[in-house]
């Protein structure tokens, strides 16, 4: 290879590192954000179905409150 094509991928070099690392993080926002929303229309869908399923599908029995004793020997 001649010695200003050597020079020239020396010192272009640098800037393709950054460049490339420039594109990998603003495809690695792009992702994260895809599956945070995926998961909040996952997890909304999942809460509702809990929520409408808990509010109109279940039949709640009135509870008795009863007390209890409980008696134990006291030492002397």
């Amino acid at each position: 290879m001649s010695r200003r094509l050597e020079t020239f991928f020396e010192n272009i070099m640098p800037f393709v590192i950054i460049g490339v690392s420039i594109a990998l993080s603003i495809l690695a926002i792009i992702v994260f954000a895809y599956v945070f929303i995926w998961g909040l229309i996952i997890g909304l869908l999942l809460f509702s179905v809990a929520y409408i399923k808990e509010r109109f599908f279940t039949k709640h029995k009135p509870h008795e409150k009863t007390a209890r004793i409980i008696e134990h020997d006291e030492i002397p």
